[in-house]
């Protein structure tokens, strides 16, 4: 976590770049140097005593007073190069640094061997001092020219080697380096300086044992060195040893005035433990310090998103900006929070804020890549993520970019620009645990690629590091599960619950494979074996919560989502799940409840939106249902269902949003139960028709909980009510509707998602064309078929659906369904949107040719 304070800026636990120290704070360098005014007595132009009254405002802080004084004085002094010193200090006090720099190379004009002015253009503060104009701007060349000059007037000058260090130590030439730090450290001037800069070049090296002994040096010199002090904190956090930085914490408390500083190196620790409630209190007892400390409130933002809080953050970060809007590291996050939050184009317009500010930042390329992606223009992206790559950054860095490229990549099932990836990423690691990890990702793509003889040659290099042989085995299996090479899989889970029949992981995943293959009695019978072995994880309690919701268990199955909120208080999921337990008993004021709690640490995902405000609906809260999901929208503009279902609650007059309704949702059932037996296609021959029935119910119960037997009645009406010259058996059925599935959604063609979309948009066409049929004065219901729906709801009052726009469209649904079943053929073979042809033969009244008996 980054730890800069906006009044006292010091070292970033987030940077790795070593930083140049000067005295605390600028104050301090001006007062020093305002101290030792007389060193330009050896210039004979110089008169230090002129200048009396601007070094005493000087040291007072009062800069904007001794630029006045200077002004007025400019007449007479506009040649002297102690004026322009003095102003550039003046200018440097209040943060200008151009006119700073312009001030001290008037003083070195008019006066070259001017030593102050040397050394003011030759200095830097770390993160908490303004110094060196030139290095503070990254003019390197320049300042390391400025020091070499000062170092030919005083070859024991220590401003020179402590600039030539730094800047030596910032082009990586150590040696050089190390060399002027030594000679800073033998003239005993500002040894704890030194002493803390010498730290950072060994920081930088890595050399972690050295640089804390220097940095150790430094704050024994002076004990009230803050920046010393923050080194020590920086370095631990690097190091990942966060109880020894909250010792180091403890050790320094009672120092009042580091109060601000040591709480924000707490909230790191806590950070860096996950323990992120410890790390938000350390913040909010910040901000009752400093209500506008923009540190603590950056943490907070930080804590949130990490426990996937985003919307909260966001509202943090958005506060933030509002004080300093041109800080890239507060636009990164909020751009990073965008994209969580699905707000594509915001996250756009926030990375344009960023290339204002840096217009080659790689990271700001990375952040906007990542939006591009997730709009799915990946090539818009994988472009970015190419501008994004610098070897000179850090590896951890490349290897996100990396990663994220592989994913555009595979859109376009580009598989050996993804091996081409992955070797990239091998020639940049030289850890065993990293390189096992990325062997791992290249034969899961080779498997993708379905190339099993060059994934199982990488997943072999991977287990030869001898390094966690069971996670490296278990994630292997896990490639095999993912890219549906069950077999292979089940083989390898096999294997190590036979090699470790104590290894709670193994029957997880294993419990996963079964989940995926609907084997719901072997999910809950491996998942139970995992919780004898390990109680405390909360993954095999939510896989035998979602099985047992599957075999209508629902009780059991909210007594495991409610362990899983008990281990994982945050687990939104869990909450949402809860909330689907209480939906199908029909507890919706329950299932309400739940999903709100969910919706507030997640408030991003749209579904949980929905079924909250489908609940409200059903407890005849519909105007209530229509104010959430506006609001819903209001936040999150992007939520299109949200919108289709406010369309629907407002539908006037209501049976044309009842039509709608049931329509949709008995097409979508049959088409979902199609894409479930398209995941076990070989079994579809001996596909039981009680269990398709079973599957069914469990579904329309989901959704019309108060018409439990509603598949009855559409099967009674497929087979019974109307007359299609041809016996259709219950397995014709599955498998026809199977194969329109599979011509017309599957993954290489489209989407369940996009199958969806379409029949809700069919729905409300064939309902708004129904209505305008009636409003003609055409007879379009069919009596005996709405008799005959509600003679199946043994109490009509129970239904949902009481109006005879039901009953029609159940008739209108199964005449679609018949049609198909009759014409796949043809219809398989034609181009034309599904969706489309469908309305067409409505509107045409082709289906009306189907009659009732």
């Amino acid at each position: 976590m980054g730890l800069r304070n906006s009044k006292d800026n010091k070292i970033s636990q987030e940077e790795t770049n070593t930083q140049y120290s000067s005295p605390n704070s600028i104050n301090v360098l001006i007062f020093k140097a305002s101290s030792r005014g007389d060193i330009s007595v050896e210039n004979q132009k110089s008169n230090p005593s002129k200048f009396k009254k601007v070094i005493s405002l000087i040291k007072q802080t009062n800069y904007n007073e001794a630029l006045k004084y200077l002004e007025n004085t400019e007449d007479l002094n506009s040649e002297s190069a102690d004026y322009h010193y003095w102003k550039g200090l003046a200018y440097l006090g209040l943060n200008d640094l151009q006119k700073a720099q312009e001030c001290c190379e008037q003083a070195i004009k008019y006066d070259s061997t001017h030593k102050l002015a040397l050394a003011e253009i030759g200095q830097k503060r770390d993160l908490s001092i303004l110094g060196n104009i030139y290095i503070l701007t990254k003019k390197y060349e320049e300042a390391h020219q400025i020091f070499m000059e000062l170092l030919k007037l005083d070859q024991k000058s220590f401003e020179a080697h402590l600039g030539l260090g730094f800047v030596r130590t910032q082009i990586n030439d150590f040696k050089t380096a190390q060399e002027h730090y030594e000679s800073a450290l033998n003239s005993g001037i500002e040894e704890k300086i030194t002493s803390l800069n010498y730290g950072h070049m060994l920081f930088k090296q890595k050399n972690y044992e050295m640089a804390l002994k220097f940095y150790t040096k430094s704050l024994a010199i002076d004990n009230e060195y803050l920046s010393a002090f923050q080194a020590i904190g920086n370095l631990y956090f690097k190091q990942q040893k966060y109880n020894e930085l909250l010792e180091l914490c403890e050790q320094y408390n009672n120092n009042q005035s580091w109060k601000i500083h040591i709480l924000l190196l707490k909230c790191s620790a806590y950070f860096g433990l996950e323990q992120y409630d410890k790390a938000q209190q350390a913040c909010e007892m910040i901000l009752l310090e400093d209500q506008n400390n923009l540190e603590a409130l950056y943490s907070i933002a930080k804590c949130l998103k990490a426990q996937g809080k985003n919307s909260q953050a966001l509202n943090y970060i958005e506060k933030i900006l509002k004080l300093s809007p041109k800080n890239k590291k507060f636009l990164n996050l909020k751009a990073s929070l965008l994209i969580l939050l699905q707000r594509y184009q915001q996250a756009l317009q926030t990375c344009d804020d960023l290339f204002e500010l840096d217009a080659n930042d790689s990271y700001s390329f990375y952040i906007r890549g990542l939006a591009y992606m997730n709009m799915k223009a990946f090539g818009n992206a994988i472009d970015d993520f190419e501008r994004a790559l610098n070897f000179e950054l850090h590896h951890t860095f490349n290897q996100k970019v990396y990663q994220s490229k592989i994913k555009c990549h595979l859109e376009f099932q580009q598989f050996q620009q993804i091996q081409d990836c992955y070797d990239f990423l091998l020639a940049l690691t030289n850890n065993d645990q990293d390189k096992i990890k990325i062997l791992i990702e290249k034969g899961y793509y080779y498997l993708l690629a379905k190339d099993i003889e060059n994934a199982e040659l990488n997943f072999n290099k991977a287990l030869k590091y001898q390094i966690n042989q069971m996670e490296t085995q278990i994630k292997i299996a896990n490639c095999f599960r993912d890219t549906k090479y069950f077999k292979q899989a089940l083989m390898l889970y096999d294997k190590l619950i036979q090699a470790n029949s104590k290894f709670p992981n193994a029957y997880i995943e294993k419990a996963v494979l079964m989940d995926l293959q609907q084997n719901n009695s072997q999910t809950i019978h491996l998942c139970n074996r995992a919780i004898d072995l390990y109680k405390s994880q909360a993954k095999p309690y939510m896989l035998r919560g979602k099985a047992k919701m599957q075999t209508q268990q629902y009780d059991e199955a909210l007594n495991d989502f409610e362990q899983v909120i008990k281990l994982e208080p945050n687990n939104h999921q869990a909450l949402f799940e809860c909330g689907q337990a209480q939906y199908l008993q029909s507890n919706f004021d329950k299932a309400s409840e739940m999903f709100e709690k969910a919706l507030i640490i997640a408030p991003e995902i749209e579904q949980y939106h929905i079924k909250r405000a489908i609940s409200l609906s059903l407890q005849d809260f519909d105007k209530e249902a229509i104010e959430y999901l506006k609001d819903a929208i209001n936040q999150f503009p992007q939520f299109e269902d949200c919108q289709n279902l406010i369309e629907s609650l407002e539908a006037k007059p209501k049976h044309v949003r009842e039509y709608a309704n049931v329509f949709v949702y008995l097409i979508v059932m049959f088409f979902e139960i199609a894409e479930q037996l398209s995941k076990q296609e070989s079994l579809v021959p001996t596909i039981e028709i009680n269990q398709i029935i079973q599957l069914m119910n469990i579904k329309m119960k989901e959704n019309f909980p108060k018409i439990s037997n509603l598949f009855e009645i559409v099967r009674y009406f497929i087979l019974n009510k109307f007359d299609c010259e041809v016996k259709i058996s219950n397995e014709q059925i599955v498998r026809i509707i199977l194969s329109i599935y599979q011509t017309k959604y599957h993954p290489d063609n489209g989407t369940k998602v996009v199958m969806i979309m379409d029949m809700i948009e069919l729905g409300k066409k064939i309902a708004r064309l129904k209505d305008r049929q009636i409003k003609a004065g055409i007879k379009l219901e069919n009596q005996r078929i709405q008799s005959e729906f509600l003679k199946f709801i043994t109490k009509s009052s129970n239904s949902i659906f009481i109006s005879s726009a039901a009953g029609f469209a159940i008739k209108d649904s199964i005449q679609v369904l018949l049609f198909l079943i009759l014409n796949y053929k043809t219809i398989n073979s034609d181009l034309i949107n599904l969706k489309n042809s469908i309305y067409s033969y409505v509107k045409n009244g082709v289906l009306d040719n189907l009659k009732p008996k």
